[in-house]
């Protein structure tokens, strides 16, 4: 769940078509500015290019330094 500025994301809607957007501007609760949201269900806004609706999925492709789940 992990975001940061200057990744891509991409935006699934329930009704409206689907897009992708690059991470420019997200502020935390308290309005100030972040350059990352590290943490699960974190509440943060982020400035989008254009409307999204409620219910929206956000994903943003994997990381390759991430370590993988050992099986």
């Amino acid at each position: 769940n992990h975001m940061e500025c200057g990744e891509t994301i991409e935006l699934f809607q329930p009704h409206l078509p689907g897009f992708r957007q690059k991470l420019e501007d997200m502020t935390d609760e308290a309005g100030d500015k972040i350059n990352c949201a590290p943490h699960a269900q974190q509440i943060l806004s982020i400035r989008m290019k254009q409307p999204v609706e409620q219910g929206t999925i956000l994903r943003r492709e994997a990381r390759s330094d991430l370590h993988s789940v050992a099986k």
